[in-house]
């Protein structure tokens, strides 16, 4: 069905977002009758695109070209955390710039946005310790992404006693999809004290 919708656009005013950073999305794109503007993470060669949005894993910024015009984003003060977010924004700023939205609103939206609660949300900061809420990642695959992040973009400045900092997990309920291979290698490296072997 999501293949069909890339066979039946047609017109310069008919655009297909597609993340390089995944294949499917990538050979997907061939079959598209539109205006193709890709997006996803930043490198030397992606810069080079005359069209595209891309984002800095290491970095603050969102680069933005439409046809040749080079433009600059940041998401220094968004609250949305880790390149999935970073994806994510890359992906509706290059939509709204289409759609003709001035480069500062699309900045104050970033700059403003909220996260939905429960979605990865901090909700504060004590003795050195991160309290996160990810109430809403109810299967496996949801717990992966934000779990990897808890060491990058919620650990906390490095402590006086100079141990690293860890993640305790607290994680219930039913498991839906019935299979816990795809979590195991994200808790061995990222939570303490993970019993499940």
């Amino acid at each position: 069905v999501k293949t069909r919708i890339f066979s039946e656009q047609s017109g310069v005013n008919n655009w297909s977002f597609v993340n390089l950073d995944e294949s499917w999305s990538r050979s997907v794109s061939a079959t598209s009758k539109g205006r193709v503007l890709p997006f996803g993470r930043f490198t030397a060669e992606r810069a080079a695109l005359p069209v595209g949005s891309f984002f800095e894993s290491a970095g603050a910024l969102i680069h933005l070209s439409l046809d040749g015009e080079r433009e600059q984003l940041t998401v220094e003060r968004s609250a949305l955390r880790g390149d999935h977010n970073r994806q994510n924004i890359a992906a509706a700023a290059a939509a709204a710039r289409v759609l003709g939205a001035p480069l500062e609103a699309i900045q104050s939206a970033i700059d403003s946005f909220q996260p939905l609660e429960h979605r990865v949300e901090l909700v504060r900061e004590l003795n050195e310790v991160s309290y996160v809420n990810d109430s809403k990642g109810t299967n496996v695959s949801a717990v992966v992404v934000p779990l990897g992040l808890m060491q990058t973009d919620f650990a906390p400045a490095p402590s006086s006693s100079g141990t690293a900092p860890y993640v305790r997990l607290l994680i219930g309920g039913k498991i839906k999809e019935g299979n816990w291979e795809p979590i195991r290698e994200k808790l061995r490296a990222h939570a303490a004290d993970a019993g499940f072997d």
